[in-house]
């Protein structure tokens, strides 16, 4: 977990493992040769102080 800083004010978030996922099944897709989305939108999570301990560095770069 996260120490609370209480300098911070917010940032964001991508999970690689998340993005590791999404391009595992996209590349499976293109091998079959099935149809792929052009443009694949991966989310990001805003974390600030007031949800700064529901998250972990686990996974999160």
């Amino acid at each position: 977990m996260f120490s609370i800083n209480p300098n911070i004010k917010a940032t964001v978030a991508q999970s690689p493992l998340k993005m590791g996922k999404v391009t595992t099944k996209v590349v499976y897709r293109l091998i079959e040769n099935k149809k792929v989305p052009k443009k694949i939108i991966i989310p990001v999570d805003l974390i600030n102080q007031k949800n700064l301990t529901q998250h972990n560095i686990s996974g999160w770069q």
